[in-house]
């Protein structure tokens, strides 16, 4: 008796082991790309971006208090893996920003500085007009204002997409939706920002790679 029960949870052990392990494959399949720019199909290739669009270019919102940030226009620099059959993790970098006209709470005047890169990663499968869902981690900024009225840092990640379809729709495109960002370090602000406050970012960066347009497919 004890060892006909014994087998049956010996074997309810082993099939409920092989279900998780059947159902969490995926989790680990992780999807791979082959990047390249112009002609250049390994290595890195550098790349400077600049918004583009209706001013405001940059919009940043405190999704808490609903306070609306802005800045006129914005550039990004950084570097870009090529190869095949690559991860798209940390597939690029984004090593520094410009952030210009920027108005911060009570449209006070404000400066953004970039605190550390930033990492690109692709995420989904490119479609057929050559856009990519992707995201930018490692978000680390620092939003101040002239003497000291209102500072605060901006952490976490943004969901983005990057089209790459031939050398006229080359850019980034950060979206406010599915954004992580958190408000910290927060001083001054007359109350409109606070720490712990959730908030987002959008622009659409035009990039120009220094080897060529870029073209992102997967295997």
């Amino acid at each position: 008796m004890y060892r006909t029960k014994t087998l049956a949870l010996a074997s309810a052990a082993v099939g409920a082991t092989a279900v998780l392990v059947l159902s969490s494959g995926p989790a680990f399949a992780a999807a791979t790309y082959t990047v390249k720019s112009g002609t250049t199909t390994t290595g890195t290739t550098t790349y400077t971006a600049a918004t583009t669009g209706a001013s405001p270019q940059i919009k940043f919102n405190d999704v808490t208090t609903g306070v609306a940030l802005s800045c006129t226009s914005g550039t990004a620099a950084g570097s870009i893996k090529l190869g095949s059959k690559i991860s798209g993790v940390a597939l690029g970098s984004i090593a520094s920003t410009t952030w210009t006209g920027c108005l911060g709470p009570a449209s006070l005047p404000v400066s953004v500085t970039q605190n550390a890169p930033w990492a690109i990663n692709l995420t989904g499968t490119p479609t057929t007009g050559g856009v990519t869902a992707a995201t930018v981690t490692g978000v680390n900024a620092t939003v101040s204002a002239n003497a000291g009225s209102c500072s605060f840092n901006v952490t976490g990640g943004v969901k983005a997409k990057i089209t790459a379809a031939g050398a006229t729709k080359q850019k980034l495109t950060v979206i406010t939706a599915g954004s992580t960002l958190k408000v910290s370090n927060v001083a001054g602000c007359f109350g409109q920002i606070n720490n712990g406050d959730t908030a987002n970012f959008a622009g659409v960066y035009k990039i120009s790679a220094a080897s060529g347009p870029l073209s992102i497919t997967t295997p």
